[in-house]
């Protein structure tokens, strides 16, 4: 990373991407009849990526998307709306950037994909003072896997994490240590033995950890006296389950849990008698509720999460009225406010985005509640008053169960009838797919004239034990079902047209797109299928992808199907099996670097459809892995999509 030449360029960058007026909130208004946002625009490296604020308030930290292949991390002093840092990652991508404290920054430079154990590895880790000095690169290599938010308790000290494995992609246990990011020493912290997650105390102590017991998680706390004493065991399929998620500075723990209820809240936990409470802080009767943690001035000020949508409970009276203030500024939007954890200044950054709306940054005066700035938005062409409103639905499947659903409407519906429908599955399978916030994949086929239905079908996480554990060993049965149903729904519901449907999706989700048409082919018109699984048993074979020892042996049997007692099931849920039930046209596409799904999924289904008669169109990706990290291919993607469902979907008949 080096430093950029610098008077003209840090003008260019005040004037032309970063400053924005001294009173205004909004964009100018985009014209009336705004067209489609094109392939570019919706897919091109992020103009902005992220905004981080200083532990004062003083400086925030940027990353801007400067070309194919680096970013550029410059620091703004909020006082004087001046640059006092500008470097360029070059060749490399800033996948981490945070304070270490008022005067460092710390961040990773990762390399692009050119093989498949790039993935494996983290990028290279260095550090700089926010005016430029005391830079030190490379001072941690690639086993640090992960740098943790908060900072260390020494001066320029930060935590970090590597996974130490016994063999190929089994991880025995995960270690932590502080790094100092001016002398690049590494510190051993001692932590219990196998624990893989911890939660610190304001000081940097260790209060609470998890440790692997085969597919269940033990929760342990430690007592006064230093000694550690397991207080509960999570199973693998979340059932009264305890995970401890943050110490207050008045020492209290909190947690999410499940324990005796449908879905994960938000309890405070007594240490000393190893006992819930009995009501939550936080809880939703509808969604699994996961936090972050707000601390300012040494207390917990407000907590960030996730219900139907992002949202934040404030402690604070002022604080609650700062984020009205912000709300009726930028009506229809999720705003999240970014609080300083030591402010010596007014200021606070906000994060702005809707499922219209890509990423924005602004700087708030939490003295006058205005906002004074606007700093950047991640796809600056892209202009809402073309795209089209995600709403969460639901619908009931065939055994009764009721799914929720994501469907995303063209703004200019045909005369002629219903739009078709696309049906995009989320990957995992066992997370939640969608939180209703920006999607360009999704926004790019809701403006090329499709209706976008995102189903949480059953083994999707966040809506509660019963729809989690719904899905258990359901890959192309129950689960599939759902997928079908969905669509059905909403041709009963004259959303779309239900003759026709194109099912879609990454990873798991290309998966199902495979078994769409498949074993669904009548209520599927084609598939485009990206880097998904298409042989069940591979999934088990050691060595193949980064799927772990303990995963192999205790969670996929359970979550997926025993590779002994369950064989047959697995063959006949394997797409590539079924290729000569195919009928139907498929996209296929993979990058030839793909650390969890290797590329031999997708040549052996290419294979197979060929030689049943009906050839996939292929796409593969020299430099990309598991997904598109390059916007260059993002668009060629894209492009090739939106002409396979021009032909077999938008005008079939």
């Amino acid at each position: 990373m080096r430093p950029s030449s610098l008077p003209a360029f840090l003008h260019l960058i005040l004037v032309l991407l970063l400053v924005w007026g001294t009173a205004q909130a909004q964009p100018a208004p985009a014209p009336a009849a705004a067209q489609p946002p094109s392939l570019q625009a919706l897919f091109r490296e992020p103009a902005l990526k992220s905004a981080t604020l200083s532990p004062t308030g003083a400086h925030v930290a940027l990353v801007l998307g400067e070309s194919a292949e680096s970013d550029r991390l410059v620091v703004i002093d909020l006082a004087s709306m001046k640059p006092t840092l500008s470097l360029l990652s070059e060749g490399s991508y800033l996948s981490y950037v945070n304070w270490v404290n008022e005067r460092r920054i710390v961040y990773i430079m990762n390399p692009p994909i050119t093989a498949a154990s790039d993935m494996q590895l983290s990028g290279k880790v260095a550090a700089i003072d926010f005016d430029g000095s005391n830079r030190r690169d490379n001072f941690q290599r690639a086993y640090v896997q992960a740098l943790l938010a908060r900072p260390g308790p020494r001066p320029n000290e930060i935590f970090g994490t590597v996974d130490v494995s016994t063999g190929r992609g089994d991880t025995d246990y995960t270690d932590l240590f502080a790094v100092d990011t001016v002398t690049g020493h590494r510190r051993d912290i001692d932590t219990p033995r196998r624990s893989t997650d911890w939660v610190f105390d304001s000081t940097g102590d260790i209060l609470a950890a998890t440790r692997r017991d085969g597919t269940d998680t033990v929760v342990m706390v430690r007592t006064p006296g230093g000694a550690w004493r397991d207080v509960h065991r999570n199973g693998l399929l979340n059932e009264n389950a305890i995970y401890p998620r943050h110490i207050t500075p008045t020492g209290e723990l909190i947690v999410v849990s499940n324990v005796g209820r449908e879905h994960f809240g938000l309890f405070t936990f007594d240490i000393a008698s190893g006992k819930l409470a009995d009501k939550p802080i936080l809880s939703s009767d509808r969604f699994d509720v996961g936090a972050s943690f707000v601390e300012s001035r040494g207390e917990l000020v407000g907590v960030h999460y996730v219900a139907e949508r992002p949202t934040t409970l404030w402690l604070k009276p002022e604080l609650q009225q700062l984020q009205a203030r912000v709300d009726a500024a930028l009506p229809g939007l999720i705003n999240r406010l970014h609080v300083p954890r030591t402010p010596t200044t007014d200021f606070m950054l906000v994060s702005s985005s809707s499922s219209t709306q890509p990423d924005q940054w602004f700087v708030l005066d939490a003295k006058t509640g205005k906002i004074t700035a606007r700093l950047g938005n991640a796809l600056p062409e892209v202009s809402a008053r073309a795209l089209a409103p995600t709403r969460l639905m639901q619908f009931k499947a065939r055994d009764g169960m009721n799914i929720p659903v994501w469907l995303t409407l063209p703004r200019e519906l045909p005369a002629g009838g219903p739009p078709p429908l696309v049906v995009l599955v989320h990957g995992g399978p066992w997370v939640r797919g969608s939180t209703g916030d920006w999607d360009s994949e999704v926004q790019f086929l809701a403006s090329r004239g499709y209706a976008v239905l995102q189903p949480e079908f059953r083994g999707s996480a966040g809506f509660g034990r019963k729809h989690f554990a719904a899905g258990v060993k359901q890959w192309g049965l129950a689960m599939q079902a759902d997928l079908q149903d969905a669509a059905r729904w909403a041709a009963e519901q004259g959303h779309a047209d239900g003759k026709r449907v194109c099912i879609a999706g990454a990873s798991y989700g290309g998966y199902a797109a495979l078994m769409g048409v498949a074993t669904q082919g009548d209520t599927f018109r084609c598939a485009v299928s990206w880097v998904g699984p298409t042989d069940l048993p591979y999934m088990f074979v050691k060595g193949v992808g980064d799927t772990s020892e303990v995963a192999r042996r205790f969670g996929l049997p359970r979550l997926l199907g025993d590779p002994k007692a369950d064989a047959e099931q697995l063959r006949r849920t394997s797409p590539v099996n079924l290729a000569g039930q195919i009928k139907r046209p498929v996209l296929l596409a993979y990058g030839k670097h793909d650390w969890r799904v290797p590329l031999e999924h997708g040549e052996r289904m290419r294979d197979a459809l060929e030689r049943a008669g009906n050839p996939a169109q292929w796409i593969m990706y020299m430099d990309e892995g598991h997904g598109w990290s390059k916007a260059a291919n993002r668009i060629d993607f894209w492009t090739k999509v939106e002409r396979f469902l021009d032909v077999n979907l938008k005008n079939a008949r």
